[in-house]
Formats: structure tokens, sequence, C-alpha cells
């Protein structure tokens, strides 16, 4: 029971002791009661952050010159039961009608970051409600609905002498003036508004509204329809403050124009923004994005990040880019992301081009095992390869073809090699179509992937450190609200940041929360008695540490758990405090959004676990100087922490590396090196030999594995070193998977594997010793009680095919019989990279060894 209903039943039971009581006892008593409750019921003169809505219903002149006036009101009474139905269903309030408007708040009992998209859900809805009842009802089509739309500080508080509780300001007035600005059948809303549901909506901006009692005109923008993948992307500044960007007009300008050009060419090209940590890729981006956005021309858009966990995972970025597009998670079962991936490129080939989305979904590491249109060829990862890159070729060609398509990419110099290369091909295949790629990088890209960007329409566009005056002229759009900037903060933010946006940022957040700079709602204010007393760290790492430790314990913990997952993490992978149990996921949230605030790490578009949410740190320095920051000790356990929740999600193609990973750091080599030997095998069903060979390598160095997974690892290293022609490396590898079969007892695997030695051998010219590895095959096979009439035929195929070569052919010829069919020697030829015509040993998988491709092991950790 609250206290007005306290005061309430005090006075009933006042009432109640009349007759016992003198009444100028209880008078008294009741009159000081309700003296207490009216002061209670008083509503305080208060400023608040508020979003306001007004909505304008036209055509009830029109509508009631053929109709009663008692008819018309029942209709109006209809419409306005459903138009305030909207508002209400979306956490708005109903302030008050004015003849045919409605005026509706959202932040009125507490401000919510989702009202400004509350607000404008509402005003969509307004208008499908009436839409709807005018096809039930033909009378009403005459009737249509404009919304204004503002955000901003507003007075709450009593107004008149009946007391009317009600808000005022600037903010409402803008709010009228934008309804009556907006066209019949439209939603207006201020940039006030729009900063905070970029990414939500589609929207087109407007020209400048000029507004009587405004200096300059408002920036508005009509709101058409929510986006395909809607979600809100974080404003650029620091504190909430959106900030311009600075000094990078002219390469702001270079790719708009880049753009329009392949667009009006009908020819492909891209450009990479280079630039070192902090320099400002992603800002540039960011308003490339935006100017996309605004532009109000019908474009696709592709979006992908790579980062530094799935550096090795072959076509990874691929598969962010598709992912994201199709809303496809990493735990969606297989079934369910095949019907994701399938429907979404039928969108743009047709619906004859399952088999494109099938080979698709393989390069980017879905379980297509169980596939009728590709089952096929299944064993054959370079036909698959090279099916899927001509698929993804066609998907993004048949796309640029019909509209103008943007592939924008983040962070390209962690990309695995598989899909920049792959990348540069698409880019050349598609020279006549409307196909744009910009691709954010550090230097170091071209390194490790020289075929980037060598198309002849492909841009390098290098990013230099800002020079003095943009770098002062930043740190002034930063501190725009501070009436006052004392010269000497400027130059010693401009001499300690060194031409990096980045680092100027951090600084001035570092000012804040140190309370050197106090950052109000209107106004910021530098307190010079403490800024003589501070000192700026010398580096960016200083920086970052220094804003680390004014968080504390809790916050401090949880940061570092998170960047133990890395830079993009997951609220429910963040591993528990050692010695205690996991907080609440309340909790967590908390914190999370504490670091929103304080800018640390953002919520990212795309969870890729269903039932999550994902965030990322707002720099890849950020999150480094976050995970240093954790003790080792500490690290290894939050690493198994982490591996073992990816390896819970059992039907996350393309995790097995960084669950190896995970494991690997956390000194679990027995778990890491089984991890590996998956990975290589993911990788090479999609025919990217050298991640294969990296990944089958890190399995059998760790020296924990069992026989059986030894046997995978060498046999996988052996076949990518057949199809490198290092046949010594081969060899070596093939001896390894003989020891690991003798001691798992397989006979069949042991003769597969001297059968591939024969195979090695005969290619380096060693004829006679190939013939005594091959003639031990069989030796090997025929020992057995029921030898394995498959691999016994290939044994003596390998021997008589050795023995040709050495000019024996009477054995050959009464062998011969014994062979097997032409399809079972071509398959077999072809996995060792033969023609199918050669005498040369060969040999097929025993039902041991058969692999799923992309499938992930079951675990029964």
């Amino acid at each position: 029971m609250d206290e007005r209903d306290t005061l309430l039943e005090a006075i009933e039971s006042q009432e109640q002791l009349r007759g016992s009581v003198p009444d100028d006892v209880i008078d008294a008593t009741i009159a000081a009661l309700e003296e207490r409750l009216v002061a209670l019921e008083q509503v305080p003169t208060q400023r608040r952050q508020m979003t306001v809505l007004f909505a304008d219903v036209s055509g009830f002149t029109a509508m009631s010159e053929s109709m009663d006036a008692e008819d018309v009101s029942d209709i109006m009474d209809t419409v306005w039961r459903r138009l305030d139905a909207a508002i209400v269903e979306h956490n708005g309030t109903i302030d008050k009608h004015i003849g045919d408007a409605v005026m509706g708040l959202w932040g009125v009992g507490s401000a919510r970051e989702d009202d400004p998209e509350q607000a404008i859900r509402a005003a969509l809805a307004i208008q499908g409600a009436l839409t709807q009842m005018a096809a039930e009802d033909p009378s009403l089509e005459s009737l249509a609905v404009r919304v204004g739309i503002n955000t901003g500080p507003v007075v709450i508080g009593e107004v008149g002498t009946a007391g009317e509780v009600t808000v005022t300001g600037d903010t409402v007035n803008v709010a009228s003036r934008l309804e009556s600005a907006a066209p019949v059948g439209g939603v207006l809303v201020s940039h006030s508004t729009y900063r905070h549901v970029r990414g939500v909506f589609n929207v087109t901006q407007r020209p400048p509204l000029e507004v009587k009692g405004k200096s300059e005109p408002l920036v508005t923008y009509i709101v058409e329809t929510v986006a395909p993948r809607p979600f809100r992307l974080p404003t650029r500044g620091v504190e909430g403050v959106e900030t311009a960007m600075v000094g990078r007009e002219q390469q702001l300008a270079a790719l708009q124009a880049a753009q329009q050009r392949s667009a009006a060419d009908s020819a492909s090209a891209s450009v990479t923004i280079v630039g070192e940590a902090g320099i400002g890729k992603s800002r540039l981006l960011y308003e490339f994005n935006e100017w996309l956005s605004l532009a109000g021309s019908d474009v696709v858009v592709f979006r992908g990040r790579a980062d530094q966990q799935h550096q090795g995972n072959p076509y990874g970025l691929l598969r962010d880019v598709l992912a994201f597009r199709f809303d496809i998670a990493d735990d969606d079962p297989a079934d369910v992301a095949v019907e994701k991936l399938t429907s979404g490129v039928t969108e743009f080939l047709g619906e004859s081009a399952v088999d494109q989305a099938h080979l698709v979904g393989h390069l980017m590491g879905l379980d297509m095992s169980a596939s009728p249109h590709i089952g096929h060829i299944l064993d054959d990862a370079r036909q698959l390869r090279d099916r899927a890159i001509h698929g993804v070729t066609q998907l993004f060609g048949a796309i640029a073809d019909r509209v103008p398509t943007v592939v924008m990419l983040e962070d390209i110099h962690w990309a695995d090699r598989a899909t920049l290369v792959m990348g540069q091909k698409v880019i050349d295949a598609c020279a006549d179509k409307r196909l744009f790629v910009v691709a954010a990088a550090r230097p170091l890209v071209f390194e490790r992937v020289p075929e980037w960007g060598t198309g002849p329409r492909d841009v390098r566009l290098d990013l230099e450190p800002l020079d003095a005056d943009a770098a002062a002229a930043l740190t002034d759009e930063v501190l725009k609200r501070a009436a006052d900037v004392p010269t000497e903060l400027r130059d010693t933010i401009v001499a300690r940041a060194d031409g990096n946006p980045f680092f100027v940022e951090e600084i001035i957040k570092m000012l804040i929360e140190d309370d050197v700079i106090e950052a109000g709602d209107d106004e910021w204010v530098i307190r010079q008695e403490r800024l003589e007393d501070f000192n700026v760290p010398a580096t960016l790492t200083g920086v970052i540490q220094a804003r680390l430790d004014r968080l504390d314990a809790a916050e401090r913990d949880l940061l570092g758990r998170a960047s133990v997952v890395g830079r993009l993490f997951w609220d429910l992978a963040i591993p528990p405090p050692v010695d205690a149990g996991a907080e609440p996921i309340g909790e967590v949230h908390r914190l999370l959004k504490v670091f929103e605030d304080r800018e640390l790490v953002w919520p990212h578009p795309g969870a890729d676990f269903v039932g999550t949410e994902e965030y990322i740190f707002r720099h890849a320095v950020l999150r480094e100087v976050t995970y240093e920051s954790v003790l080792k000790r500490l690290r290894r356990s939050y690493h198994r922490s982490i591996a073992e929740w990816l390896a819970s999600r059992a039907e996350a193609p393309g995790r097995a590396a960084m669950i190896a990973t995970h494991y690997e750091a956390a000194g679990a080599p027995a778990e890491s090196a089984e991890w590996y030997v998956t990975a290589g095998e993911q990788a090479q069903a999609r025919f990217a030999n050298t991640s294969a060979e990296t990944y089958f390598g890190k399995a059998l160095e760790y020296g924990d594995l069992s026989a059986a997974d030894r046997f995978r690892a060498a046999d996988g290293l052996a076949e990518v070193a057949m199809l490198g022609a290092r046949y010594d490396d081969a060899v070596s590898a093939l001896r390894d998977a003989v020891a690991a079969a003798e001691e798992t007892g397989s006979v069949g695997d042991q003769a597969r594997a001297l059968i591939g030695i024969a195979f090695a051998m005969l290619r380096e010219g060693r004829s006679r010793e190939a013939s005594e590895v091959a003639a031990d095959a069989e030796a090997r096979l025929r020992a057995q009680a029921d030898p394995d009439p498959g691999m016994l035929s290939e044994a003596i195929r390998g021997s008589a095919s050795v023995l040709l070569r050495l000019g024996e052919i009477t054995r050959p010829k009464r062998d011969a019989r014994k062979r097997s069919s032409w399809h079972e020697r071509h398959m077999t030829c072809e996995r060792w990279g033969a023609a199918p015509d050669s005498s040369v040993p060969s040999a097929t998988r025993s039902p041991t060894t058969t692999r799923r491709p992309n499938a992930m092991p079951k675990r029964s950790r």
C-alpha cells in the first residue's frame, strides 16, 4: 500500500469515529490528512527528455457534409479509439486531443532508450489502422493522417487554474510544426529523433525546413518503412553529443563519387580505406553508409565485419556477409539455416537456383551433407569450391545487374584469405555490373593478400593522421557544448593525440569521467581548478587503461571477462567469475548498459546465436588493452568456459577453429587438438587447403590426440601435401597415419595410407620402393579373415600399377580381373590428384574415416 492509499484509509477511519469522538477533533485530523494528500498529488515541475508526437486526421469535414452529425460523432469516436490504441500499444501516453489532432508522449513515467523508435512505430501503426478502417468502411476513404515527431527536453507540470498536467517547451512546439509540415499520409521526424533510430527505418531526408522562432532551418526526414534488417546504429560522438566528421570530407566525397560512377557506368569497382588503428576508417564508413541510406536511391547493401577470432576460418567473412543479410544464426538447426539461405538466394536468382544456394551454403560452412543437389560431389572439394565461387559470383552479379549493389566490409585485415581472394574474383567477374565494394583495413592486408585490390577500377584510399588544425577543430567539435575551451586544454589534446581521432575522443572521455569536464544535458563546464592538476597519459594505451581504472570492481571484472570472448561477444558467453556463480543475466545487462553509456561497447546487429545479445568493443585497441588487464591465471579459466559454451552450440558451423583457440589459450591441449582436427576437415571440405594444413599441423603439434584423431590429422595433412606436389611431406604424414592406424587396429586405414605412400613415391620416381609399400598394403589386407573387397581391389591395382611402371607385366595381366570398376578407380585417383586413366595406385576412404563435410562433431563434454 502506497502513501496515498494509507492517507485515504486514515480519512475513512476518522469518519467512522464520529459520534464517539468530538467532531472538532475529527475535523482537525482529517484536515491535516487532506492537506498532506493534496501535497502528495501535486505534480512537481520537472525537466525531462521526452519524445512528442502530433497526429492530425484530415478529411472529417468533407465526410461530415453528407452524414448525420450523430453518425459523424460515432465514427470519430471509433477512429480515435483505434488511433489512440496504436499509441498506447507502443508504450506511449495520450496527452490530449485537440480538435482533429492527438498529442502522444513517450517518457512520461521514465525515459526508455527506444522511446523515439516506439513513437515512430506508433505513427506507422496509426497510418496502418486508418488504411485498414477505410478498407472495412469505404465512407472513411477520405480520411488521412499526417504525423510529426520530435525528441528533446520538455518541462512537465501543472498549467492553468484547473491544475491540468501537461508538457511544454520548444520540443513540443517543433513537434507541432513538423506535423503541420508533414505531407498528408506522411510521418515527418526531426534530426534529434532520427539520430536515435538510425538503421531501424528507411527514411528520406527532406530539404531544410524553415520554422518560425528558429535561427537555423531544421533537418527533417520522412519515414518510409521499417528497415528489412532493423538495427539501431549508435550515434557517433561523446556523451550522447552527436559530432560531425572532421578532416575527412575529401575522402567521403571520393567514396560517394566512386559509387556513383560504378552505378552510372554499370562497372564494378572497389575502394579500400587504409589506415592504422583509430585513424577514422570506421567513421568514414559510417558516414558513407549514412549518405547511402539518405540518398533516396534504390541500393541493395550487404555488410560484413572480420575479426581476429575468425581469421583462420575459411570463407568466414563471406558467411558473415550472407548470414547478416539472410538472418542466419550460428546455432540455427541445419535445415533452418539452409532454408533461410535458399530463400534469400532464390529471391535474386529465381526458384531454379536451389543448387547454387546449396553450393554457397557449403562454402559458408553449413552442413549440406543431406543435400540432394550437391550430395553427389561432396567428396570432390575442389569442384565444390569452384562451383560455389561461381554461385557467389552469379548471386552478386544478378543483384548488381538489377539494382546498384554496395558491399561494405570492416577490418578486412583480419579476414580469411579465402574470402578476399574470392572477393577479388567476384569483383573482376562482375566488371559490367553495378557492384561497388568498400572495405576498411590496416595496411597489413596487402601483405597477407597481395591479390586484393588489383582490379583496373580498384582504388586504395589512405587515411593520414589529422593535421594540427583538423585535430583542433575535432576537439572543438566534441567540446562544442562548453562555453569556453581553454587554449592549453585544446593544445594538450592535440599534442597528445598526434592526429588520431579516436585518441582525441578517449582523452575527452577520460576528462569527463574525472570530473574535469562536467557534461550537463545542455551545457558542459570545464573546471579550471581540476584541469591544472590533471595529467594526460602520453599514449592511447595509457588513456584507455586510465579509463578502465575508473570503473568500479564489478564493472571492470565483467568487462575483462567479456574481452576474453573477443572483440565481438555475446551476453550468454561471458564466463562467470572464478570461484563464484554466474551473475543473474539482469545484472549482466545492467553492467553492459553502463559500458554502452560510457561508450566502451556497442550493441552489434545480427546476433550469431539465437536468444543472445551480441556486443562489440568500440575499438579493437580498447578490447586489447582490456584483455591485457585480466590476470593470466584467470584468463585460462575464462577461455575454457567460453570454449565449452561454444562447443555446447554443437550445430554452429565454422566455430571449430575458435573453440580450438580458446581451449589452446586455456592450456587444454587434448581438447584443443581434437577441435583443430575438426577445423582442418571443415577447411579441407571447402578446398581451403592452407587453412586445413595449419589446423592439422596444430593438432599434431600437441601430441595429445587419440590414435584415431592422429590418423585423421595425418591423413588430412598428406592430402594437402599431395595436392601441392610436396610428395616427401605427404610420405612423412602418411607414415604417421600408418602408425596411428596400427594403434587403432584398423587394417583398412593402414592399407589406405600405405597405398597413398606408394603413389607419392611413384610420383617421385621411387618405383621399387613404391612396389614394396603397395605389396605391404595388399599383404595386410589378405591376412584378414574377411578383407574389405574394395580396399583389397585398390591394393591389388596399386601393386599392379607400380609393376607396370617397372616393366613387370606378367602379374598385372594375371591380376587385371581383380581390379575394381573404372568408376571406383576414377573417384579414388581424383582424390590424389591423378588422371583417371593413369596407372597409379589409389585409395578409397574406409568406413571408419568417412567425413561429413562441415559437420560439427558431437561432444559429450
